[in-house]
């Protein structure tokens, strides 16, 4: 097996935290190709690990422990009090622990030639793996194993295009799975063994009425979640502070414990009642501004200098969803800062508010899954694409199988939304382009504040916002400001002229510049309807929105770079 280290340091994954274990029950040789100086690499006769290293400790993400064992940790545990950059004895208490707070764990026993890796409740910390050859490779980025026979996973494109995320536990690709929420896999010379640790119906089933006491009970869960990151003991704090509840909520819960921070926020410009606004970037300086917090604006990318932006993202996420373009430079100012912890808002809508909003949704637990069925799936993208793709039937059994997985409760559907939307969509932004030396933690997602959230129902959630009334409630001075949910009538929207080059230079860096490429790439599309159009062309069609993300897909896989060989 070859590993060109070398490369996976000049794609930028030495700026990002991650990870890569091969692992098999028999020796194996290892040959890594460059001085593999910006990482990190382990390794014994059956098993490697390259991790990155925080960028002022130099600590790796895996540590030998009990001899020639090895273990390896991303992420948190508030039950522990324990986090990536931990000392390895503090990290050894996760053997003996049954759960798993957010993150991944990884434990080579030596003694045993064993293997074991955890996924957190949610699953939200990112994990994949595939096996060929005899060997087992796992990576938080299925861009770092993939191998030169690895196809697309048409599913999961298909998935993409529709709905911007991928459902279930598949990856971009066929063969490489992402590990299940909650779940436990065991690889010995026996053979693999999945356990399912945490048990989605041992959640609440969303019964219960909302009344003036149920915001008292959700907000004293949010601040108990609060508390234990803090007690985490990570000494700078940084908090991605957007004009919105979930965060506000956050800053007001610091400055009530007199906690020193670092604000920052980053403009993005955000689609509202068919305009473009800065929303962030105007108000939560204002916000800061009037309790004494100065708040870092970070400009957006210029459209000329975009495509730097739109290659980082591609490269590190691009697998995963088409958003987060706007983060990039949020990124690259956190990289720049003290190595801190940084509070996410992640999951706070889904939980606290809702999640699908279609109507007839929660009427019947049983019709639920059909309406979402319904309304994700377009039929129009069948009719587009060439028989190179599952058929509409195809595609609708295995998203049936998956969300059949499921509780039939009235929160069944909201963990879907909860797992493949906000999970695969929404947290890479963080979770797979977070600075090494960064602790992300993301206090909406404690297993205490979700079982909160849930035991209500979600009809009678989304009438009321618990994001919006827990702050109103308890946190007045700070809800009292407007933003992204409550923009002025008069509020200024982006020039046109800068939005169209913008989108302009998303299509320029989509189209591939070989006209051979293209002409290449029509085999994705019904040839029948399409055969004489140009690339460029399709992406200036009524039809734009389906053909710009076929395009950023096709973008992705003729740019994947093969790092691990066999």
């Amino acid at each position: 097996m070859k590993v060109d280290v070398d490369q996976i340091v000049k794609s930028g994954f030495d700026e990002v935290e991650f990870f890569v274990l091969g692992w098999s029950d028999s020796a194996f040789p290892i040959d890594f190709i460059g001085d593999c100086a910006g990482v990190h690499i382990d390794k014994n006769e059956n098993y490697f690990f390259i991790t990155s290293k925080s960028r002022q400790s130099d600590r790796a993400l895996c540590h030998k422990v009990d001899g020639d064992s090895t273990i390896l940790f991303r992420g948190y545990d508030l039950d522990l009090g324990l986090h990536t950059y931990s000392e390895k004895d503090k990290l050894l208490h996760t053997l003996k622990h049954e759960s798993l707070g957010n993150g991944v764990f990884v434990y080579i026993s030596a003694s045993d030639n064993r293997l074991k890796v955890k996924s957190d409740p949610f699953g939200v910390s990112p994990v994949y793996y595939q096996k060929s050859n005899g060997v087992y490779l796992f990576s938080s980025h299925p861009t770092l194993i993939v191998l030169e026979k690895n196809r697309p996973d048409y599913y999961s494109w298909l998935s993409l295009i529709q709905n911007d995320f991928i459902f279930g536990d598949r990856s971009f690709y066929e063969n490489i799975q992402r590990i299940a929420p909650g779940s436990e896999v065991i690889i010995d010379c026996a053979g693999e063994n999945v356990n399912r640790w945490f048990d989605l119906n041992s959640l609440p089933q969303g019964v219960d009425s909302v009344d003036e006491a149920s915001f008292g009970l959700v907000e004293e869960a949010c601040q108990q979640s609060i508390d234990k990151c803090l007690d985490l003991g990570i000494g700078n704090i940084t908090l991605p502070f957007s004009s919105g509840y979930d965060s506000r909520r956050f800053f007001a819960s610091f400055q009530n414990r007199g906690v020193i921070f670092k604000a920052l926020t980053c403009q993005s410009y955000q689609h509202k009642n068919g305009k473009f606004y800065d929303i962030d970037g105007t108000f939560a300086p204002k916000i800061g501004g009037f309790f004494g917090v100065d708040v870092e604006v970070i400009k957006a990318t210029k459209a000329s200098d975009l495509e730097k932006d739109y290659q980082d993202r591609m490269q590190f996420i691009g697998t995963e969803t088409f958003m987060h373009g706007w983060s990039l430079p949020l990124i690259r100012r956190m990289r720049s800062l003290d190595e801190s912890i940084v509070f996410d808002g992640l999951g706070g809508d889904t939980l606290g508010n809702g999640g699908f909003e279609y109507e007839g949704l929660h009427a019947s637990n049983e019709k639920d899954k059909t309406i979402i069925l319904e309304e994700t799936v377009n039929n129009k993208v069948f009719k587009f694409v060439s028989k190179l793709w599952p058929s509409k039937g195809e595609y609708v059994r295995e998203y049936q199988s998956e969300m059949d997985r499921f509780p039939s409760t009235p929160n069944g559907i909201e963990l879907v939304f909860l797992l493949f939307r906000t999970r695969r969509s929404i947290s890479p932004w963080i979770t797979m382009m977070q600075p090494p030396g960064d602790v992300v933690v993301f206090p909406y997602l404690d297993v205490g504040f979700a079982k909160a959230c849930l035991r209500y129902s979600p009809v009678e959630k989304y009438s009321w916002f618990f994001q919006k009334e827990c702050l109103k409630r308890f946190w007045p001075r700070y809800y009292d400001f407007e933003g992204s949910r409550n923009l002025p009538v008069d509020m200024r929207s982006i020039p046109g002229l800068e939005i169209a080059s913008i989108g302009r230079a998303k299509r320029i860096f989509a189209v591939l510049s070989s006209s051979a490429s293209m002409r290449e790439n029509l085999k994705f599309l019904n040839k029948v309807i399409w055969q004489s159009l140009s690339m460029l062309k399709l992406t200036k069609t009524p039809r734009s929105w389906f053909y710009e993300k076929l395009l950023m897909l096709v973008k992705c896989e003729e740019s994947k770079k093969v790092f691990v060989s066999l």
